[in-house]
């Protein structure tokens, strides 16, 4: 298991791999991040969130890193790994997880910023990789394992401006996205030279493209209004897809050290199949002992989501659970760890 977490890592930290709708810190509290902010990560739902972090210094963070799995990958993946040159294991691993859904997503942000008053920036480096496999019995067209893989690697320039109770936030992200699509014959699997010839082989196609998003966010007494445009125009891939422009709303509001959040994510519906459901975000969140333990809930894709977080100087580990919906809208429960580190 500590291989096969180790591993992951690596691909977050080593792989080319961008900014999603959904920050990986926010998972507990329901993704709602509009209005709320806090952390580096949240500049990709609002580029005004910068002004939130209230660091007057300058900040590096090398590691803000995530992994999330559903309760399957993990054996599956540990299998497969461990396996892949003994043809009669592999076989049996994908007899074991026919018509499941093995499903993945690892995130890393290293960030440099400093927000000295007024003015803001930020500069940062982010992969991303996420993907499934589906095994079946390994005959026939579709062979033993059908994987889809897709990473992003990004470069972020932040700039966010606070006047009075409101802030404005612009991000811009030259992005790489790799996509890896294959059926693979028991025969192939085998023949690979490492597990991380799933992620980079033959059949990956790469593209690049320019994003450009921006934020506005309000400051009302105890609550805040946030706004934002990503992927501005939309943001295309050529042959391998785009990412499709929206706009984002959000809420939130304190009492009693509580903090609550609403978000509404993909206001017209750019998304081919977007829904009310999946769009509304819900979240809460409660600190203790001087803010270093964060107790957080919320409603993501119409499931809870649980989060535990801690922080002690310059390490912060967090535990999640939520429930993300598949390729083919299926959601699972996903489990996720965070750790980052910033001085």
């Amino acid at each position: 298991m500590l291989r096969l977490l180790s591993l992951l890592i690596f691909i977050t930290l080593s792989l080319p791999a961008n900014s999603l709708v959904l920050n990986p810190n926010s998972i507990g509290r329901g993704g709602v991040d509009m209005a709320l902010g806090g952390s580096s990560n949240s500049i990709f739902s609002n580029p005004s969130n910068l002004t939130t972090i209230g660091v007057d210094e300058l900040v590096v963070e090398p590691i803000d890193s995530s992994i999330a799995l559903n309760e399957d990958t993990l054996d599956f993946l540990t299998e497969l790994s461990s396996d892949a040159d003994n043809s009669k294991k592999v076989s049996a691993l994908m007899k074991k997880n026919i018509g499941k859904t093995l499903s993945f997503r690892a995130n890393n942000f290293a960030s440099i910023y400093k927000t000295p008053g007024r003015y803001s920036w930020l500069f940062g480096l982010q992969n991303d990789i996420s993907g499934y496999f589906i095994t079946h019995s390994g005959f026939g067209s579709i062979g033993a394992m059908e994987s889809y893989i897709e990473r992003y690697r990004s470069a972020v320039g932040t700039l966010s401006f606070s006047q009075n109770s409101l802030s404005y936030g612009v991000n811009i992200r030259a992005i790489e996205k790799y996509q890896t699509i294959h059926n693979y014959s028991i025969g192939e699997m085998i023949e690979s030279d490492s597990f991380m010839e799933y992620f980079d082989n033959e059949y990956t196609q790469k593209e690049e493209a320019v994003a450009l998003d921006t934020g506005i966010s309000y400051k009302l007494p105890n609550a805040k209004l946030a706004f934002s445009i990503l992927n501005i125009g939309d943001t295309s891939f050529k042959e391998i897809g785009e990412i499709p422009s929206t706009t984002n709303i959000g809420f939130s509001s304190n009492y009693r050290k509580f903090l609550f959040g609403m978000d509404y994510i993909d206001l017209f519906g750019a998304e081919y199949d977007a829904n009310f459901e999946d769009s509304i975000r819900f979240g809460i969140s409660r600190s203790f002992f001087d803010d270093s333990l964060t107790l957080s809930s919320g409603i993501l894709y119409e499931g809870l989501t649980f989060g535990v977080d801690y922080r002690y100087s310059i390490l912060n580990i967090s535990l999640s659970s939520f429930k993300e919906k598949e390729y083919n809208s299926i959601k699972n429960r996903k489990y996720q760890l965070s750790l980052s580190l910033a001085w």
